[in-house]
């Protein structure tokens, strides 16, 4: 998890040092940000490939506070369903969606700011080559 957490420092410190090199009229800066989007967004995709399929699923039951886990074991009981069977897949399922999820909105907001970085390359270019 820290290694995911120090990756994820790393593409952010090359993005500002991107955005740095633009403000002292420098365009390779522009290229700086586009793969840092480039590289957050295989990160991301990576922990939730990661989570994914390693997930322990009693491990993550046991991280749960008490209260919640007697509401998520009452909720199953009173839908008339094992506990000890469905509560596993509950936390499957969970897991599964949390991850489908995050990958689809780092494609939306990472991919997006990738591509719309790429696209300003022409007008960045034009707009630094034009200022004294």
């Amino acid at each position: 998890m820290v290694a995911v957490a120090l990756v994820v420092a790393l593409a952010g410190g090359i993005e500002l040092h991107g955005h740095r090199l633009l403000l002292r009229q420098q365009p390779q800066g522009l290229s700086l940000m586009v793969g840092a989007q480039v590289s957050l967004l295989f990160i991301i995709w990576l922990y939730a490939w990661y989570r994914w399929h390693f997930l322990d699923a009693t491990a993550l039951w046991a991280e749960l506070p008490g209260f919640m886990q007697a509401h998520v074991t009452n909720s199953l009981l009173d839908a008339g369903l094992d506990p000890e069977f469905h509560r596993q897949l509950l936390l499957k399922l969970t897991n599964q969606l949390t991850c489908v999820v995050l990958a689809l909105v780092s494609l939306v907001y990472q991919g997006g700011l990738a591509c719309w970085y790429g696209r300003q390359r022409s007008c960045i270019r034009q707009a630094l080559l034009a200022s004294p």
